[in-house]
């Protein structure tokens, strides 16, 4: 198959998500997390390898021009034709390019989990509790004073935290996990804004 190259390693993280790497996440989250908070845990599904095959291109060598994309949605047929053309070209470079054919190693959140606790101090607590458990990678703090949130006014704290464990055979795996921790009151927003959120994103495309 001439997708064989651009395909596999979507196959491969999702495979190991589902396989082992959710289920080590989601035990060593619950630890983390102190006793008072646990049920406030809530597991994400694992990133289907369609919505891994979607988000790709962001990080391929080719991202800015799916970027630059945006710009011809207002020309259906020609916004159409020219994603079209881009994506032959990305499933071409697979072959021969590694960055391309592991762009999906750029997608961090194929296992995820949110916590909605009440207030700013619980939020904290447990932010403390999960730092001392996990190699934190990268901290996006919606909370910032300069964060913008123009529109639904969300808020969450990301949290991409390092998952390493050796599978049946003794090779380490590694992956990139994502913990979204958020208020009730922003949880509430969120809810309200999803529908909006996934038309702007294209899921109805």
């Amino acid at each position: 198959s001439k997708n064989f190259w651009a395909d596999i390693y979507a196959f491969h993280l999702v495979g190991q998500a589902e396989a082992f790497l959710n289920k080590n996440f989601q035990s060593k989250l619950v630890e983390a997390v102190p006793e008072a908070f646990r049920s406030k845990i809530h597991e994400g599904p694992v990133k289907t390898v369609t919505r891994v095959k979607a988000k790709r291109f962001d990080y391929s060598t080719l991202a800015e021009h799916f970027s630059e994309l945006q710009a011809l949605k207002a020309d259906k047929m020609e916004h159409k034709q020219r994603l079209f053309d881009l994506k032959q070209e990305y499933i071409a470079r697979c072959s021969t390019n590694y960055d391309d054919r592991t762009s999906e190693s750029g997608i961090i959140d194929i296992c995820r989990a949110s916590v909605v606790l009440e207030n700013e101090e619980e939020l904290v607590e447990v932010f403390e509790a999960v730092k001392k458990e996990f190699p934190i990678c990268r901290i996006k703090n919606g909370f910032h004073q300069d964060n913008d949130v123009t529109g639904s006014g969300y808020r969450d704290m990301k949290l991409n935290l390092l998952v390493s464990i050796e599978d049946e055979d003794g090779y380490e795996c590694v992956q990139v996990t994502e913990l979204q921790l958020t208020l009730k009151s922003f949880e509430d927003i969120k809810k309200l804004s999803h529908l909006p959120y996934s038309i702007l994103r294209g899921d109805f495309d």
